[in-house]
């Protein structure tokens, strides 16, 4: 299954193996994960247009080299598209956006900064999740809490963004702002409920160690955190042993050997050098052998 921590699957070391896998996934699970892995990456490419100017410090993975490189290229794409759409028109002027570029200069600017900051970290040994999204400028000015701002806050923000740009300055720079938000807005919900689904898994797992067992299959529901035991006989577990003297006690008893008498009152317990010793010493034969 595809790991879409932080905005996605890294863009960078993971990216050529989730190609791979989606064009050629050995069954349906594989290529259904490796796509929903691929649409991450995609989105992420736009998303990043505008995250970078409502966060900062974000981690090396998240904000790699190569989602940096491959939405500064679909900007110039869509700058190279509209000229030369003008120039079919015969209207070349028509095709200059300068709205776009200076976005463009803002973003590249925004972008190198964000990367010299995570450089300057690397060098400082400063310890930063590789795949975080990074800080919310807004939480400064708002007091929003982080996940309410990343799942609804900011991607709408970047929607009435895109609206007044596209209504009062230029419609092209508004698309690109507007598809942005959009990727913002699907990513940040994958990603979510992604790290939901892990933080839940940890949850189930804990409640389950802790209520199937044989006392727990008796009680019910409202006593169990909401979990059915099916109904089987349990086996009698030898327990397991909490240390080296249990384990010993355990193998002694097993092979029906007599127990080394305790030490006097006062004196420490031996403590065998390590296990592998200590079950070699088992395993010898009683001198009364």
């Amino acid at each position: 299954m595809f790991d879409s921590s932080a905005g996605g699957i890294d863009p960078g070391a993971e990216e050529v193996a989730l190609i791979a896998s989606a064009i050629a996934g050995k069954n349906a699970t594989t290529f259904i994960s490796s796509m929903a892995g691929l649409l991450t990456i995609i989105l992420g490419w736009w998303s990043i247009l505008v995250e970078v100017f409502l966060r900062y410090d974000f981690g090396e993975r998240y904000f790699s080299w190569v989602r940096f490189i491959m939405a500064a290229s679909i900007l110039s794409v869509i700058s190279y598209l509209a000229y030369y759409t003008a120039i079919i028109g015969r209207d070349p002027d028509a095709g200059f956006s300068v709205p776009l570029t200076l976005f463009t200069v803002a973003f590249l600017i925004a972008g190198g900064i964000q990367r010299w900051r995570i450089r300057l970290r690397y060098l400082a040994g400063e310890p930063w999740h590789s795949k975080s999204t990074g800080v919310p400028r807004l939480y400064e000015w708002t007091g929003i809490d982080d996940w309410s701002l990343y799942l609804w806050w900011e991607p709408i923000l970047c929607f009435v963004a895109a609206f007044l740009v596209g209504f009062f300055v230029e419609p092209l720079t508004g698309w690109v702002i507007g598809i942005g938000a959009f990727s913002l807005l699907t990513k940040n919900q994958i990603f979510y409920y992604a790290q939901r689904a892990r933080i839940l898994d940890l949850i189930d797992a804990r409640l389950e160690s802790q209520f199937y067992n044989e006392e727990a299959s008796k009680k019910p529901k409202q006593q169990t955190a909401g979990i059915s035991n099916v109904p089987v006989i349990w086996p009698k577990f030898v327990p397991a042993p909490a240390g080296i003297e249990d384990l010993q006690k355990t193998v002694n008893a097993t092979l029906g050997k007599t127990p080394p008498p305790p030490p006097a009152a006062g004196s420490p317990s031996p403590v065998p050098d390590d296990l592998a010793k200590t079950i070699a010493d088992t395993m010898k034969p009683d001198d009364k052998d």
